[in-house]
């Protein structure tokens, strides 16, 4: 049997001392605190797929978007997962991931596929907080066809992407040394 002795230090007799806050305590003021600005997080949701829409539906040319608009519909879409993740909105943040993905991936291949960015954004509308809520398994449809037009291009989701590029960087470092 082994015993362990924590000895008493200045420091640990001062927090001892001090009253302080417990961390079940402290997550769940947090929790709380998260809590009170997801009406806030619902409206910019909401701000920027109506900024999405705008962009979306009026592309630069007649059958592409321009270079600035596949930026803003990247940056948008960021700002919508940083959202949707923080506020748990699983659908609503794979759905916009998706239409990262996609975008970033016409992007890189120099392609336009309007098409597909268009479902991504109504998927997205009809995922997004405030909306009637779709049935368990009419989600899981809806993002296994988002999936599939991943797929058709064969791009990866931009994760796997970075993953991968750090993987091969580290191999190659390792295999310099």
């Amino acid at each position: 049997m082994t015993l362990t002795h924590f000895p008493k230090t200045r420091l640990s007799q001062m927090i001892g001392r001090l009253g302080g806050v417990s961390r079940g305590d402290a997550v769940d003021e947090a929790k709380k605190q998260l809590e009170s600005m997801r009406e806030q997080s619902d409206e910019v949701i909401r701000t920027s797929l109506a900024a999405l829409e705008a962009i979306i539906f009026h592309p630069e040319l007649p059958h592409a978007y321009s270079p600035a608009q596949m930026r803003d519909i990247l940056t948008l879409g960021d700002q919508i997962v940083t959202l949707a993740g923080t506020f748990d909105y699983k659908a609503l943040d794979k759905a916009t991931r998706s239409l990262c993905d996609v975008t970033d991936g016409l992007k890189r291949t120099k392609r336009n596929d309007i098409a597909s960015i268009h479902v991504h954004l109504r998927a997205m509308q009809m995922l997004a907080p405030g909306t009637a809520a779709l049935p368990p398994d009419h989600v899981e449809m809806l993002l296994s066809e988002l999936a599939k037009i991943m797929n058709h291009h064969g791009f990866d989701r931009i994760s796997d992407s970075a993953d991968r590029i750090a993987f091969e960087e580290a191999s190659a470092a390792a295999a310099a040394d």
